[in-house]
């Protein structure tokens, strides 16, 4: 009985030493950590603390373009810290761009993982991440998503692309509404892309399975495989899909990638 009530203060004790910790270091601390782990990440006009925070501004940037994340805010669950898996809450608004939800990271199996995540965008503010300029908005929910250095597991999410537009350089080509649901199998994360008919026919018929691994890696490996084919010939979708896929006799494009 003895024990167990030692065992009992000093978790109590514990618990409280973080919480003060937490309270008084500043978020900059915080920020600084991310940045140095993850160079993308930037963010200005912090205030608040470690435990809980925000920055007016955020940004994620790659290969020379931006995606902004607006007002950023953070607290973290302090008796996650007792397990040694510390998990954050956050959200970020900017604009029409929302995005909220929970992360841990396990300090012993550098394992990353996410729950409860909502995401609501204009693909447009990722399209020059593409090379390819797109219309729509995207909607997603991650029920769950675990990541290692190289294996997705425990994957349930969805993603919805709503009023999907493709531009092929000379106008915009209505594709519908395409949605995609996302899982793992063998370490890989698998995303299912379908069209959905909604009163007339899609003007594409989308069957696509991507697949990406080793994402926390220098080289993360993407493979996309599947069929887009044009309900008319002269939906105006041609152009484009001879350039990334291979015509078969029936009309279809088949799509083979890797990187």
């Amino acid at each position: 009985m003895f024990l167990l009530k030692k065992r009992y203060w000093l978790i109590i004790t514990l618990l409280l030493t973080l919480f003060f910790i937490l309270r008084l270091f500043p978020a900059q601390w915080l920020i600084y950590t991310i940045q140095q782990a993850t160079p993308s990440f930037q963010a200005s006009n912090i205030s608040g603390t470690v435990w809980q925070g925000e920055a007016s501004y955020a940004q994620w940037s790659e290969r020379g373009h931006v995606l902004p994340l607006g007002e950023l805010a953070w607290q973290i669950n302090i008796s996650s810290l007792l397990t040694l898996t510390p998990c954050v809450r956050f959200s970020s608004s900017a604009g029409p761009q929302q995005l909220k939800g929970e992360a841990c990271y396990s300090i012993f199996s550098k394992e990353v993982s996410a729950k409860e995540i909502d995401v609501s965008l204009p693909i447009a503010n990722i399209a020059p991440f593409f090379g390819v300029d797109l219309s729509g908005n995207i909607t997603a929910f991650i029920k769950n998503i675990e990541v290692t250095q190289t294996s997705f597991n425990n994957v349930d999410a969805n993603l919805l692309w709503e009023q999907a537009s493709i531009s092929n350089g000379n106008e915009w080509l209505a594709a519908g509404n395409i949605q995609a649901r996302l899982g793992d199998e063998n370490g890989s994360l698998i995303s299912r892309w379908r069209h959905i008919a909604e009163g007339k026919p899609a003007p594409l018929e989308v069957d696509i399975t991507a697949t990406l691994t080793d994402v926390l890696t220098q080289k993360p490996v993407i493979k996309v495989e599947g069929v887009i084919k044009p309900r008319s010939r002269k939906s105006g979708f041609e152009p484009i899909l001879q350039l990334i896929g291979n015509k078969n006799n029936d009309g279809s494009y088949r799509i083979d990638f890797a990187e």
